[in-house]
């Protein structure tokens, strides 16, 4: 347990700390019917070339409503342990100048039996302004043998209310995190 806590506050203080310098974009829908881009996805593990879980984060659904859209990610983690594995993540909305638009949001304490899949359920605010976001999500987990951080990205661009997911690279063309680097 102590080591779920203490990848967490390491995680959380990670994320603060790219929540300053990062670039992002964000949000909502309808179920889809097309390839979603990809996820980007990269990992801390404790002494070990594989991470304890992989995490996978999927646009679901957009969501109209009086408010505006609303993306539905769908994260998954598929335990590579032999023992339950206890997991927390964190969730974070940041716009393309890497301007956080709210605090990150903590999950409860749960598990992953041995080699099984666990999910949660995200979804994004209503009523974001025009622009490009990135929902990043930081997954902790531990067995109590081994440990691992993970971070995964999705790309949204709000455009008149409507969302559309874009990849990282598209995000990166189009948004003003090129700008930031230019100056």
């Amino acid at each position: 347990m102590r080591v779920v806590i203490k990848s967490v506050v390491i995680g959380l203080a990670i994320g603060a700390a790219w929540g300053l310098i990062a670039r992002s974009h964000i949000i909502a829908g309808r179920p889809f019917a097309v390839a979603s881009p990809s996820t980007r996805i990269s990992t801390i593990a404790a002494d070990r070339d594989e991470p304890l879980v992989t995490v996978a984060l999927e646009p679901r659904a957009i969501v109209r409503g009086p408010a505006g859209d609303t993306l539905e990610l769908q994260l998954s983690l598929t335990s590579r342990s032999e023992r339950t594995s206890t997991f927390r993540y964190s969730y974070e909305l940041v716009d393309d100048r890497g301007t956080s638009l709210q605090q990150p949001v903590i999950s409860p304490l749960a598990s992953v039996a041995a080699a099984g899949v666990g999910a949660a359920r995200i979804t994004t605010r209503a009523g974001l302004a025009d622009g490009f976001f990135e929902v990043r999500i930081m997954v902790a987990a531990a067995d109590g043998a081994s440990d691992t951080l993970q971070v995964a990205e999705r790309y949204f661009a709000v455009r008149h209310g409507a969302v559309t997911p874009i990849t990282r690279d598209e995000w990166f063309r189009q948004s003003d995190a090129s700008q930031e680097l230019a100056l």
